[in-house]
């Protein structure tokens, strides 16, 4: 499954994203996907693929914040942690973004998987006895936006 997503239509949401990150710096970790329902593109308040798919539609990308001052966790860069690209290969998501606040503000992240890396590293991560092994060694993601 490949699909087309024109990174031009992703700077719609980051203005959004920005500040949905900054305010829940201090609350909780949020996520939102945008979902191509028909030739449309929607923004869903979830973290399921499920409820892009209940819509008819395909997810094409997946944002959610790390909110430093809730966690305690000084993130940097905004980057993904195992757990994200773990998540992001097993839900088959192929634009991965993160909002973090850094020294020079709020930024956001986006990532892009490698399709042919996420389809074959999927099969090994369901059965792997350690997932973060696997993602140590072939991390299908690459920055492909920064904002």
């Amino acid at each position: 499954m490949v699909i087309e997503f024109d990174l031009k239509h992703m700077k719609n949401y980051l203005e959004h994203w920005k500040r949905l990150t900054k305010e829940n710096l201090e609350k909780r970790e949020v996520g939102e996907i945008v979902c191509k329902v028909d030739d449309k593109y929607e923004l869903i308040s979830s973290s399921s693929p499920l409820d892009c798919k209940a819509r008819g539609g395909e997810p094409v990308a997946f944002f959610h914040n790390h909110p430093s001052k809730y966690t305690g966790i000084d993130w940097g860069e905004p980057r993904l942690s195992y757990g994200d690209i773990g998540w992001g290969i097993l839900n088959k998501m192929p634009i991965m973004c993160v909002g973090a606040d850094t020294k020079t503000g709020i930024r956001i992240r986006c990532f892009c998987a490698d399709i042919d890396k996420t389809e074959s590293l999927r099969t090994e991560l369901l059965t792997a006895k350690n997932p973060k092994e696997i993602i140590a060694r072939e991390n299908p993601y690459k920055e492909c936006l920064t904002y």
